[in-house]
């Protein structure tokens, strides 16, 4: 999940979420912003870039939250999770390959529809928050 600030200053309790456009896989859920790791590329490295590519943001990832594997019936995937924030605080996303974000404390992800890969995650973020 993307914080707007880095851990040592204010708001460290909203993150960024994403929601996929209609033709997606998936159509219409929510999700933390990323994507497909190409050759060559480490998962930060995939973070960094999907981020841009998506919301045009730069990122700095902070750290590691958790890898957690989930079979869908078209599919095996594997989430690697990151906690990242804004390299510069004032920027604004734009939705260039999402239907739209939101920026929302920790404790609302429980009313958002996310997929089912995600819920060991929701569950990681909300029992183990970021620090300072």
């Amino acid at each position: 999940p993307i914080q707007p600030f880095p851990p040592n200053q204010t708001n460290t309790t909203n993150i960024l979420i994403t929601q996929r456009k209609p033709d997606a896989k998936l159509p219409n859920y929510w999700e933390f912003p990323g994507g497909k790791i190409n050759d060559n590329e480490t998962p930060t490295q995939a973070l960094i870039r999907e981020i841009k590519e998506e919301l045009n943001l730069n990122i700095t990832p902070t750290s590691a939250i958790a890898v957690i594997q989930h079979t869908y019936d078209y599919a095996t995937i594997q989430l690697n999770a990151y906690y990242a924030h804004l390299t510069t605080p004032n920027q604004t996303p734009q939705n260039l390959d999402v239907q739209q974000h939101l920026w929302i404390p920790l404790t609302d992800l429980p009313n958002f529809k996310f997929p089912p890969a995600n819920k060991t995650l929701i569950e990681r973020i909300l029992n183990a928050p970021p620090t300072p």
